[in-house]
């Protein structure tokens, strides 16, 4: 199992949920169902960004 970090971008603030998955496909399933229609997704492996979607922020991640 690998270490992600799912970025939710929302008007209001970033949700950011620190989990971890057996694959991206299963980290990104994840992202979807905790994200809303409008909102804008990252996902990051330790410190890769492998999937970008909508609005997105500059923040830190945990993993780097």
């Amino acid at each position: 199992m690998q270490n992600y970090e799912i970025r939710v971008v929302r008007p209001g603030g970033p949700i950011v949920h620190m989990s971890h998955y057996v694959s991206d496909y299963a980290a990104l399933r994840s992202a979807r169902m905790l994200a809303e229609a409008d909102d804008g997704l990252e996902i990051w492996r330790d410190a890769e960004c492998i999937y970008k979607t909508g609005p997105h922020i500059a923040a830190h991640s945990a993993f780097r």
